[in-house]
């Protein structure tokens, strides 16, 4: 079992060598490599501890890994969609994750968004990002960002997933549930970037 201090050592170490190495990229990547370390320490110091406000951090650091790989060839258009499906999925999934372990964060008295505004809330908040994840399929592809089979992949698979997905999302949800609803996200995920690819 690592102690404390050597997790710190370690966790410094790595930072260093991952910003170092990201200098040989771009001044844009080492720019964000800068920020997203200055980032996670305020994320491990306060953010966590706030609802919503941690989910939020954690998401967008899953979407960005795609504009950091985007400024390497400054072809930054190319992340946003990406980063949008990314971060919208991984959004839900943590407010997801936190209705799971509402009980137990109650016990230790950790403050979630579910158990401060409730389930049901909760719910309303990920089905609305739901149907935001549904629009910018659409939007993406009125601006002709992809091409015609990012849409056909999108209205044949992916959204009729993310529909299912909501639609199965209720307040009296159990815990099995929650887990194969998360599993459903993550595979959505994949499917949309999947679709992204198929457009390029």
């Amino acid at each position: 079992m690592l102690s404390l201090k050597f997790a710190k050592i370690f966790f410094f170490v790595l930072s260093a060598a991952g910003i170092t190495l990201s200098a040989f990229t771009s001044y844009t990547g080492f720019f964000i490599a800068v920020l997203s370390y200055f980032i996670i320490v305020i994320y491990s110091l306060k953010l966590k501890r706030i609802p919503l406000t941690g989910n939020i951090t954690v998401a967008f650091f899953t979407g960005l890994i795609f504009i950091y790989a985007c400024s390497t060839t400054g072809n930054y258009s190319a992340g946003i969609m990406p980063f949008i499906f990314a971060f919208l999925t991984n959004f839900m999934r943590e407010i997801l994750k936190d209705i799971e372990d509402i009980e137990g964060d109650t016990a230790k008295g950790v403050i979630t968004f579910p158990s401060k505004a409730g389930i049901k809330t909760a719910i309303t908040v990920i089905k609305s990002l739901g149907v935001l994840l549904i629009l910018s399929t659409f939007v993406a592809f009125y601006l002709e960002i992809y091409k015609i089979e990012f849409f056909v992949a999108c209205c044949v698979i992916v959204n009729p997933l993310i529909f299912y997905f909501m639609n199965r999302l209720k307040s009296g949800i159990d815990l099995i549930e929650i887990k194969k609803l998360s599993s459903l996200l993550k595979l959505i995920m994949i499917l949309g970037l999947f679709s992204i690819f198929l457009g390029i």
